[in-house]
């Protein structure tokens, strides 16, 4: 099983169109998730800088994973 979980973005669906608004998120903004079995964790920060979505600039992000076993 594959799911995406786009955490950060602010995507709208109007019938079948999809807007790319301003974040709704501020700047160091975090999640903290828990996995409660093995999971393979991928992180992308979205380079797109030709709309709103990405706050119209690109910047860095930062992930920690933290082994509780």
């Amino acid at each position: 099983m594959l799911d995406k979980l786009n955490l950060f973005m602010n995507v709208t669906i109007d019938s079948n169109n999809l807007g790319f608004e301003d974040p709704s998120c501020n700047p160091g903004d975090s999640v903290t998730l828990l996995a409660e079995q093995d999971c393979l964790f991928v992180m992308s920060a979205c380079p797109m800088d030709v709309s709103a979505c990405n706050g119209g600039e690109p910047c860095a992000a930062e992930y920690e994973l933290i082994d509780s076993r």
